[in-house]
């Protein structure tokens, strides 16, 4: 039986790159993204051997299921112009 992950990804306004690990008992987690003006995102994966990982990218697409290894996706996102200000969800304010 393989372990599952869920990695779901949010993207907040004025950062531009994320990175960070977890060493668990199965190893290393990582995973590193980067966000460009135009809204191109890069995002790299890494999951520990007899890992699954169910990976959901910030454009609403269904998730994407992954084993061990080193996965990498692009996609493109609506970046707010500067000094314009977005919610967390549909009806909510900003905080």
């Amino acid at each position: 039986m393989r372990d599952k992950l869920v990695s779901k990804y949010l993207v907040a306004i004025g950062l531009t790159a994320v990175n960070g690990s977890l060493e668990t008992v199965r190893g290393r987690i990582a995973t590193a993204w980067t966000l460009d003006a135009q809204g191109h995102f890069d995002l790299t994966v890494t999951i520990p051997p007899n890992v699954e990982a169910t990976v959901q990218l910030p454009t609403g697409a269904p998730p994407v299921l992954v084993g061990s290894g080193v996965h990498v996706f692009h996609c493109t996102l609506d970046v707010p112009a500067s000094g314009e200000t977005v919610t967390d969800e549909p009806g909510n304010p900003p905080k």
